[in-house]
């Protein structure tokens, strides 16, 4: 089995999971916006998308997360 290799910093591309991480959504979210074209990318495999890192600055999500209140 061969490791994934994470997008190199300086690249103009990352992984769907980076994407996710550093947008605080899941994966499969980041996901279906490629495939609506809310955000730019490249399918690289059925399975692995490149996000280009230019279009997360510029993607807004459409709602606020609702906070949990704090007990």
């Amino acid at each position: 089995m061969t490791k994934r290799k994470e997008a190199t910093p300086g690249s103009e591309y990352i992984t769907a999971s980076e994407a996710a991480a550093i947008l605080g959504i899941t994966r499969s979210y980041v996901n279906l916006l490629l495939a609506r074209g809310v955000l730019r990318g490249n399918k690289v495999t059925d399975r692995l998308w490149l996000v280009n890192r230019a279009s997360l600055a510029n993607w807004i999500p459409k709602r606020k997360r609702r906070e949990k209140p704090i007990e």
